[in-house]
């Protein structure tokens, strides 16, 4: 599933108007949601209280460190970007910061003259400034350097954390139909009485299947799965482990995960081929679902009650 993250920009703003802009650029340009102070409509609720929601909301926090402090919250007597960076660090949510270099900041001064560079509050600035460079941040002299800066870190956090991320409507379409579809495969499950699927008819010769199909199964080895002391599963041990996965099965479809890979186009066919597992067509999907069928429950049902009389 590719899931798109919010990224909130902080930074003050008349000084970056192009380096905001750059971010933004760059944020979408991954395919991702850039948010910030200029996107929030007026309301009931203060300035910080909306900072601070959509801070929580958003999944990364960037920070842009020009020449200025910024505006100045009465209360605390901090600056908005100050304030938004501590919130944004206590809440543990992952966050960069790029900050101007020297050079940069004496040729800004230059051409736009001393606006972008921080007058008021000096000492506020050199503190924060400092603050930022001793945690996890990275410089900038043009905007090509925010743009670089953006994609190489969000792609390195995708690979780092667990995002809830924002999904498409074609997802949730698509998830609501997997939720409705387990929810009718339990029933099933749950309607199926092993026991008299056994002794409803002559079982004999399909209890000798089944063990004919363990003695295989136990000789069968899947090198992709390793065990504790280093070595590989049979499949004997596989059914065993992840006997409640088999049976709601796996799904084909674009959010399958190397594992879900594995059992479908690997553990899955094996059972096949003994007639213990089905492939059917998902209803209104374009995507297959593969899962053990009765034969198959009933073959784990032996399976667990020949380990239940050993422990005995």
């Amino acid at each position: 599933m590719k899931k798109k993250l919010q990224v909130f920009i902080s930074s003050t703003y008349t000084d970056l108007i192009d380096e905001r802009q750059a971010a933004v650029e760059a944020i979408l340009k991954s395919g991702n949601i850039p948010a910030g102070m200029e996107l929030f409509t007026a309301g009931n609720e203060s300035q910080l209280q909306v900072i601070t929601r959509w801070i929580e909301e958003s999944d990364v926090f960037l920070l842009i460190l020009g020449g200025r402090y910024g505006t100045i919250e009465e209360k605390s007597g901090q600056s908005y970007i100050e304030l938004e960076y501590d919130y944004a660090v206590s809440q543990n949510k992952p966050y960069f910061c790029i900050v101007i270099t020297d050079e940069a900041l004496e040729k800004k001064v230059k051409q736009e003259g001393s606006k972008v560079l921080e007058t008021d509050n000096k000492t506020k600035y050199d503190i924060l400034r400092k603050k930022v460079l001793s945690k996890m941040a990275s410089f900038f002299s043009e905007t090509k350097d925010i743009k670089l800066a953006v994609h190489e870190t969000i792609s390195e956090f995708k690979e780092r954390y667990q995002f809830s991320g924002w999904i498409t409507g074609n997802f949730l379409e698509e998830n609501e139909l997997l939720r409705n579809e387990n929810i009718q495969l339990r029933k099933k499950i749950e309607e199926l009485n092993i026991d008299h699927n056994l002794s409803g008819y002559d079982a004999k010769f399909e209890i000798k299947e089944f063990q004919e199909v363990e003695k295989i199964f136990r000789q069968e080895i899947v090198e992709k799965f390793i065990k504790s002391d280093n070595k590989p599963s049979n499949m004997l041990e596989i059914i065993d482990q992840y006997k409640t996965q088999l049976v709601a099965g796996f799904h084909n479809n674009y959010q399958m995960n190397d594992t879900g890979q594995i059992f479908f186009f690997n553990i899955l066919p094996r059972l096949a081929i003994h007639g213990l597992a089905t492939m059917n067509k998902v209803p209104n999907a374009k995507y297959q679902h593969f899962a053990l069928n009765e034969k198959g429950c009933r073959f784990v049902a032996y399976l667990s009650k020949k380990k239940m009389k050993k422990e005995l």
